[in-house]
């Protein structure tokens, strides 16, 4: 077993490092390709994108992990029910974001953003693909495929930029075709994976899979993080400038979550199938204080170094970018330590707990966002951010001593 634990965080910590060299190099690629002002629409777009995916998944991804892991339903039955599902969510998520990007483009780069619409569509195919995977504990191969868009897309760029090419649409087509073959592999190798034999026959109530769902959708994607609601309000109240410089110094921001990202994937994995309650609170102090340490390793030198790093990846035109990315990273160490931990108890079966956590940390974060904003411009929104990191982690600390000190671990359906 700590064999496998030890397998399991060093493929997640590779992983996470391939990811930041990947994202790093498409990151200098495309703002070198665009420049800040282009860069910050490529960001928008990517936002844009991104919120949609995650919000029209509804959570069903994260559950279906769990629901597989804890033996808790047919792995083929689940899948077969997740594909009707992702259907509907596909084509509501489309129509959607017609909407938005009309709303937002009508009168520039249209056609850039026409581009992505195959983006969500794609998001939410490989999500799914990677939560099977997941569940079967195929941990080193979700890895592995969850390189795939960020990888493709780097080297699309390089390409690109050998060719001479410099336009928004080209770039965009990049990256949406990065994650449209990401998403067909993804899904393919997942359905090799399932168990051999024809999908089972007895009963599955979905609706307890959609309500797991909901209660721990929060909590698994993260609004503040995933969805970057602070990049949308950069773009949207700030000059176009002002978001590529702050969408510059995330980048260096990415490596801490990445790692968390893959240590918490692993953390539902193989949480999800304990019995025992001590052996539930064991584990998840584990992961999450592994998560934490790492967090602070990987920042610590970025922090520092942060200066020189923006002049050598991005040139002179983002130096605007260093003084933001130290304050970047104290609010990504401590949303590592919350995310793991999230992870942790949504694999016990604790589906709302992250959800609360978030919640509660909106009541902060959304009077210091627009406090910040106006006040501060970037570099207020980056501390409102930090602020926001520190509420929901003491929160979810809190929930989770108390979820961690009942005898039983809460049933998802007939285990198994």
């Amino acid at each position: 077993m700590k064999l496998t634990r030890g397998r399991d965080a060093l493929d997640a910590i590779g992983a996470g490092f391939v990811l930041q060299g990947t994202v790093l190099v498409s990151g200098v690629l495309a703002a070198r390709l665009l420049g800040p002002e282009q860069r910050g629409e490529l960001a928008l777009l990517w936002v844009v994108a991104l919120a949609l995916a995650q919000v029209g998944a509804m959570g069903k991804p994260a559950a279906a992990a769990v629901f597989i892991a804890r033996g808790a339903v047919d792995a083929r039955t689940l899948v077969r029910a997740c594909a009707r599902t992702a259907l509907w969510q596909v084509l509501a998520v489309l129509v959607v974001q017609m909407v938005l990007l009309a709303v937002l483009f009508a009168r520039s780069e249209w056609v850039a953003a026409a581009v992505t619409l195959a983006a969500p569509a794609a998001m939410i195919a490989q999500v799914y693909g990677l939560s099977v995977l997941q569940g079967l504990g195929r941990l080193r191969a979700m890895q592995g495929l969850r390189l795939l868009p960020t990888f493709g897309y780097a080297v699309a760029l390089v390409v690109a930029l050998a060719l001479g090419a410099r336009s928004l649409e080209l770039v965009c087509v990049a990256w949406a075709g990065s994650y449209v073959v990401a998403a067909l592999v993804t899904c393919v190798c997942a359905a090799r994976a399932l168990p051999a034999g024809a999908a089972s026959d007895d009963p599955f109530d979905a609706r307890e899979l959609r309500a797991f769902g909901r209660r721990s959708m929060l909590g698994s994607i993260s609004p503040l993080e995933t969805f970057r609601v602070d990049q949308l309000l950069v773009g949207l109240v700030l000059a176009p400038i002002e978001l590529g410089l702050y969408v510059a110094a995330l980048a260096f921001t990415n490596l801490p979550r990445f790692i968390a990202q893959g240590l918490g994937q692993a953390a539902v994995a193989r949480i999800a199938p304990l019995t025992e309650a001590g052996a539930v609170r064991s584990a998840m102090v584990r992961w999450t204080v592994l998560a934490g340490v790492m967090a602070i390793v990987v920042s610590a030198p970025l922090a520092l170094a942060a200066g020189p790093l923006v002049s050598l990846a991005f040139g002179d035109a983002f130096d605007g970018a260093a003084v933001l990315i130290p304050v970047l990273l104290l609010s990504t160490v401590l949303v590592c330590a919350r995310r793991v931990l999230g992870d942790g108890l949504r694999g016990a079966g604790h589906a709302g707990a992250g959800s609360i956590a978030e919640l509660c940390s909106y009541v902060a974060v959304v009077p210091a966002l627009a406090v910040g904003v106006w006040s501060g411009g970037a570099l207020g929104v980056a501390w409102a951010l930090v602020g926001s990191s520190v509420v929901s982690l003491l929160l979810l600390v809190g929930l989770a001593w108390r979820a961690l000190a009942e005898p039983r671990l809460p049933a998802l359906a007939a285990r198994s």
